[in-house]
C-alpha cells in the first residue's frame, strides 16, 4: 500500500498561526480587563460598605445620648473649642460629648471604631443650627482605598430652661 500525502494535509502555515495567537492575544486581554475591573469594583464597595457601617455605629452612639440630653444639662458647648477642631459638649456632671481629636466621645469614653481600615477625618463636625439643635457631620475616610462618607445628621434636645 503506498500512502501518498494529499496536498491540503501540509499542516498549520506562519500565517494562520500568527492570526490564531493574535486572535488569542485579544479575547486574553479583554478577559484580563474585565476580571481584574470586577475586583477593583468589588474592593470598592465592600470599602463603602465599610465606610457606612462605621457612620453608622458612630451616630447611633451620638443619637443615644443626644436623645436624652436637656438643654440644663449642658455646662459649656465649644462648637469648636477655641484653636481646635474639637467640637464638644461638657455637661453639668462634667463629662464630655462630641469630637475631640478626631475621636467621638460619649461621656468621657472615646468610641472605638471597629474597622480598622476607617478613620475619623478632622473635617468632622457638631454646629448648632438654631437654639437647641445641632448638625452633627461626620467625614469617615478609608486607610486602602481613597474614600470618603459623608453623613450629617440633624438633632434637637429638649429645652427644659425657663426663659425670662
Amino acid at each position: 500500500m503506498n500512502k501518498t500525502l494529499h496536498p491540503l494535509n501540509r499542516g498549520v502555515t506562519l500565517v494562520e498561526l500568527l492570526a490564531v495567537l493574535a486572535i488569542l492575544s485579544i479575547i486574553s486581554l479583554t478577559i484580563y480587563s474585565v476580571l481584574f475591573g470586577g475586583f477593583k469594583t468589588y474592593d470598592r464597595v465592600i470599602a463603602e460598605n465599610e465606610l457606612r457601617d462605621e457612620a453608622d455605629y458612630i451616630l447611633t452612639y451620638l443619637i443615644n445620648d443626644f436623645f436624652t440630653l436637656k438643654s440644663s444639662e449642658i455646662a459649656e458647648k465649644k462648637l469648636p473649642e477655641t484653636t481646635t477642631k474639637n467640637y464638644f459638649f461638657v455637661k453639668t456632671d462634667g463629662k464630655k460629648l462630641g469630637i475631640i481629636n478626631s475621636e467621638i466621645i460619649v461621656n468621657n469614653n472615646p468610641i472605638s471604631l471597629t474597622n480598622d481600615n476607617v478613620i475619623l477625618s478632622n473635617e468632622s463636625k457638631i454646629e448648632e443650627t438654631s437654639p437647641n439643635t445641632f448638625k452633627i457631620t461626620l467625614v469617615l475616610k478609608h486607610k486602602k482605598i481613597n474614600k470618603e462618607v459623608k453623613l450629617s445628621s440633624t438633632l434637637s434636645i429638649v429645652n427644659d430652661r425657663k426663659e425670662d
